[in-house]
């Protein structure tokens, strides 16, 4: 949170500012002064050492261009915003001398001060992130943790089932219950989110709570906001309008060329699909035609690189590595075509990437494991050198046909004896500690598996994810507890692991076909029967 001192010598502008700041940026700025006079300021300025000035100009004793002086001297990463009535150019000149980042001129009126503030905020980020940054980290190296952030939000969206995603979700953020909400940003103007500027965004968000997970295909960024409670999104268009305000002056994105859409409210995981197409249509459908049909153009490509996708997955399984090369040179061509250039740009790389991330995690299950351990993501060797390499297409394609090499001489068949037995412990592991805050990475973790590798065996054997067997499992145990204890519906809940009552209830009429009170009046009548 970054430290405020206003310097105005009417006390009704002082206190305007301060109500403003804080019920606008209440988890952002914090005001730490508000002075009468110049001298007043200086030693609060040398005293509380903030980062935001907010300045009159004419003041009793020092004038805000004095303080705006001796500040950038002694502290010249400070911001300052001058304010005042007095519209003459030698003020304006001298304050852009000085340093000062904006100049405001009174009477101003709420947006153009919010619009001020928002900028000066991603200002004050942009150098905090530069001063936290460690300095022997490799800018280039490939963070994998992202990339596979990226292709299970793109999995859930585009598989339409949703069910790795949303294990991958729930182990994260170490909860079952909660809501969220899709938010896609897109623009037609050619354009790439790097990395730094992915977790600049994300931090963004991180507010009240909020988690957030990020996917990136060609030109949309898709965003999944995950909170406990509705009370958690409360500042979620001030977050929207940071971010737009953001890439628009990073990327030099037209503010007419860059759009937004966010979906309603969502509790289940397999309604990710359609969370993410309604933000999508509500895009399309409040945008000129020639901008909807562009983006429709853009979700069939992404519908068509991830058709492929799954395709190459199918052919490496069954060890068909030229028809899988060429899928793979079908899927260049594919983002070539939509990218509306032949060439080889850090869009169509960051996708590939992707694409043989996606491919990895799909073929995990059917490759012979040697001497890696279990936690550790195969082949990430190859991920990387793809990463630090490939700097064309064809030099990209050496690695790839490599990573064949190597997969198809270990992809074996899936041993159904050692999943079913596999299957068999995660469930003794949730019958003994069903009661505790349990998810899928922390079953993973006991059974010394990676969270993909246990997902995938436990779909294939039940037919159904391990958070429904798990939910489902607690319920029989609160029907338990029901029939034989004198416990209300919070205390059930708690019993049997359920950290929300509320979100107990829901699962409880999910599974029984009956609310918890109701079943409670079933179990009054048999009794009397």
């Amino acid at each position: 949170m970054y430290k405020v001192l206003i310097a105005d010598d009417k006390e009704y502008e002082r206190e305007y500012l301060h109500k403003f700041i804080t019920s606008k940026y209440p988890h952002d700025l914090r005001v730490v002064c508000t002075a009468q006079d110049g001298e007043e300021a200086l030693r609060q300025l040398y005293e509380l050492k903030p980062d935001l000035l907010l300045l009159d100009i004419i003041m009793p004793k020092l004038d805000g261009l004095e303080i705006a002086q001796q500040a950038k001297k002694a502290f010249p990463q400070v911001v300052i915003v001058m304010i005042s009535a007095y519209a003459e150019f030698d003020y304006v000149k001298e304050a852009l001398k000085i340093g000062v980042r904006d100049y405001l001129l009174k009477p101003y009126v709420d947006e153009e001060l919010q619009e001020t503030i928002d900028h000066i905020l991603l200002q004050l980020d942009r150098v905090h992130r530069k001063e936290s940054e460690p300095r022997d980290l490799e800018p280039t190296a490939l963070t994998l943790p992202l990339l596979e952030e990226k292709t299970a939000v793109l999995k859930s969206i585009f598989d339409k089932k949703g069910n790795v995603a949303a294990e991958y979700f729930l182990s994260t953020f170490g909860s079952t219950t909660g809501y969220y909400k899709c938010i896609v940003f897109y623009s037609p103007q050619k354009f790439f989110y790097d990395e730094e500027n992915i977790h600049f965004i994300k931090n963004i968000f991180t507010r009240n709570d909020l988690k957030v997970m990020v996917g990136v295909d060609l030109f949309k960024l898709v965003l999944i906001l995950w909170g406990s409670q509705y009370a958690d999104f409360n500042e979620i268009d001030h977050s929207i309008k940071r971010t737009r305000t953001y890439i628009i002056d990073t990327k030099e994105i037209q503010k007419d060329l860059f759009f937004c859409g966010v979906s309603a409210f969502y509790e289940e995981f397999d309604e990710l699909p359609r969370a993410y197409t309604e933000a999508v249509d509500l895009i399309k459908n409040n945008t000129l035609e020639k901008i909807s049909k562009m983006l429709q153009r853009g979700e069939e490509y992404c519908q068509a690189a991830h058709d492929l996708e799954k395709q190459i997955s199918l052919e490496i399984i069954n060890k068909r590595k030229e028809t899988a090369t060429a899928r793979f040179k079908e899927l260049y061509a594919l983002l070539q075509d939509s990218n509306g250039m032949a060439g080889f740009d850090q869009v169509v790389k960051d996708r590939l990437l992707q694409a043989i991330n996606y491919v990895l995690n799909n073929v995990e299950s059917f490759v012979k494991r040697e001497n890696e351990p279990a936690e550790e993501k195969p082949f990430a060797s190859y991920l990387a050198l793809c990463h630090e390499e490939g700097n064309s297409f064809d030099e990209l394609l050496l690695h790839w046909e490599a990573l064949l090499e190597e997969l198809t001489a270990r992809i074996g068949g899936i041993s159904v004896y050692n999943n079913v037995l596999l299957v068999k412990k995660a469930k003794e592991y949730i019958a003994e500690h069903y009661q505790e805050k349990i998810s899928l990475q922390i079953i993973a973790e006991k059974l010394g598996i990676s969270y993909g590798y246990l997902s995938k065996c436990f779909k294939d054997v039940e037919g159904r994810a391990l958070t429904d067997y798990l939910n489902q499992f607690r319920i029989e145990r609160a029907k338990e507890l029901m029939e034989t204890k004198n416990l209300n519906i919070s205390e059930v809940s708690y019993a049997v692991g359920f950290g929300d009552p509320n979100y107990f209830s829901k699962c409880f009429k999910k599974y029984t076909g009956l609310t918890p009170k109701e079943y409670w009046q079933m179990i009054l009548v048999d009794s009397l029967d």
